[in-house]
C-alpha cells in the first residue's frame, strides 16, 4: 500500500492474498499516521483480496482511498476476483469503514489558530467491498448468477439469513459508515466513483454529510444500497447500477440534490424519500421483470413523505408485477398500497414519465399534496388498476394530457 501525505510518500507491506486479516495492520498504520499530525492522505491499494475481519475507523481531515484496475464480484455469473477487493469477514461489524472528524492545526488561507471546528472530506475510488454473505447467497463459494444454464435469480434472498444476526441494525455489516457528527463538527464532502458494492446489509450509510457525489457504482444483493439518515445537501447520485435490493436509496432531510440516469433492476424499492425538499429525480431506468422476486411493495418506485418543491421527470419504469406485501423476497396478497406515493407532500411536478405496470390498484397516489401538477406522463396498469388516487385533503391538484390505458 502506498501512501501518499503533504511530507512524502511511504509503502506498508499489506497482504493482497485474502489469507491473512489485515485488518489491525491498516488499523495500526491510520493511528500512527493521525498521531504524527498527517492530516491529508492518499492511500493507494494494489490489485488483490485484502481480508478485514475487524471494523477500521479513520480519522483525518482528507483522505482518498483508491483502488487499481476495474472490479466486481459475480458480474454476468463470472464470480472472479478482479481488481482491489475489501472482503469482509463475519466479525467486521457494523462498518468496515467508518469516517470521524478531525481537526487541523490552523485555517487556510486566513491562518486562524487554534481552528475551532472539525471537518472530513473523503473520497473512495475503484474498490470493491464484498460482505460476509449476509444475503445467504453463497457468493464466496462459487455461487454462480447461472445455474447449469438456467437463470439462478429466484435463489436471491435480499434479506439476512434468518440466523445472521441477532439484532440488525447493531451487526448488520455495512462497507462505509460516516458517523452522526457532534457539535462543532460537519461530514463536509463524500465521492464515491466506480466501486462495488454486495453481499451487505447497507453499502453507504450515512449520518450526514454536507456535499455528496456517488456516480459510476454497482450496488447489489443487499438491504440497502444507500442510506442517508440525517441532513445532506448537493446529493448527486448518477450513473449507478442497483441490482437486487430490497431499497436502492433512502433520503432523510435531503436538499437541494439530483438523483438522475440511475438504472434499477429486481428492486423493491427505488426511491424513499423522507423531509425533503428541492429534489430532482429524473431520468432514471427500472425494469423489474417477471421473474423478478416481490419486487413492488409501498412505493416501489418511489415514496415521498412531508417533502415540498420536488420534479419527478422522464423516468422510464417497467414493472411486470402487481403491488405485494414483502417478507423475505416471498409474493403474497396485494398490498393496497402505490407504485408512486406522495404523502403530505407540496409543490410537486411529475411530467413526462412513462410508467408500464402490472399494478391492479392505483399507480399514482396522492394523500395531503397541495400544489401537485401532472402531465404528459403514459400510466399503464392491470384489470382493476387506475392512474391515480386522490386522497382527502388535497389542494391544487392539476392533472392533464394523460395517456392512460
Amino acid at each position: 500500500m502506498q501512501v501518499i501525505t503533504s511530507d512524502g510518500i511511504r509503502f506498508y507491506d499489506i497482504d493482497p492474498s485474502g489469507q491473512t486479516d489485515v485488518s489491525d495492520s491498516l488499523q495500526e498504520i491510520f493511528d500512527n499516521l493521525y498521531s504524527i499530525g498527517i492530516t491529508a492522505l492518499t492511500l493507494q491499494f494494489l490489485p488483490g483480496i485484502y481480508y478485514i475481519n475487524k471494523p477500521l475507523t479513520l480519522k483525518f481531515i482528507s483522505i482518498a482511498i483508491r483502488g487499481a484496475a476495474h472490479g466486481g464480484v459475480d458480474i454476468h455469473g463470472t464470480n472472479l476476483a478482479s481488481g482491489t477487493i475489501f472482503q469482509l469477514g463475519k466479525d467486521c461489524f457494523p462498518s468496515c469503514l467508518t469516517f470521524f472528524c478531525a481537526s487541523a492545526p490552523h485555517s487556510f488561507p486566513a491562518g486562524q489558530s487554534p481552528w475551532p471546528y472539525k471537518t472530513t472530506r473523503i473520497s473512495v475510488a475503484n474498490i470493491n467491498f464484498v460482505g460476509y454473505n449476509n444475503t445467504d447467497v453463497d457468493t464466496q463459494n462459487g455461487y454462480s448468477r447461472f445455474k447449469d444454464n438456467e437463470p439462478n435469480f429466484r435463489r436471491f434472498c435480499w434479506y439476512p439469513a434468518a440466523d445472521r444476526y441477532t439484532d440488525i441494525e447493531l451487526e448488520g455489516q455495512r462497507a462505509i459508515t460516516i458517523s452522526q457528527a457532534k457539535a462543532s463538527e460537519k461530514p463536509e464532502m463524500l465521492s464515491i466513483d466506480s466501486c462495488y458494492f454486495t453481499d451487505l446489509y447497507v453499502g453507504l450509510d450515512i449520518a450526514n454529510c454536507d456535499v455528496s457525489n456517488i456516480r459510476h457504482s454497482w450496488f447489489g444483493q443487499m438491504v440497502y444500497g444507500i442510506r442517508y439518515h440525517g441532513a445532506g445537501q448537493c446529493i448527486m447520485m448518477n450513473d449507478n447500477c442497483f441490482a437486487d435490493l430490497e431499497t436502492a436509496i433512502q433520503l432523510n432531510k435531503a436538499c437541494m440534490s439530483t438523483l438522475h440516469n440511475n438504472t434499477f433492476a429486481y428492486i423493491s424499492k427505488c426511491f424513499i424519500l423522507k423531509n425533503s425538499s428541492e429534489i430532482n429525480i429524473n431520468s432514471n431506468v427500472v425494469r423489474n421483470w417477471h421473474q423478478a422476486t416481490g419486487t413492488a411493495t409501498c412505493g416501489a418506485f418511489l415514496s415521498a413523505q412531508q417533502c415540498k418543491n420536488l420534479t419527478v421527470s422522464s423516468n422510464t419504469v417497467l414493472n411486470a408485477l402487481d403491488s405485494r406485501t414483502k417478507t423475505r423476497t416471498v409474493d403474497s396478497e396485494p398490498n393496497g398500497r402505490a407504485f408512486v406515493d406522495f404523502d403530505n407532500c407540496s409543490n410537486t411536478i411529475f411530467i413526462g414519465n412513462l410508467l408500464d405496470t402490472a399494478q391492479t390498484e392505483p399507480v399514482v397516489k396522492l394523500t395531503m399534496c397541495t400544489n401537485f401538477t401532472s402531465y404528459s406522463n403514459m400510466i399503464l396498469y392491470g384489470a382493476g388498476g387506475m392512474a391515480y388516487t386522490i386522497a382527502d385533503k388535497c389542494q391544487n391538484i392539476k392533472l392533464t394530457d394523460q395517456q392512460l390505458n
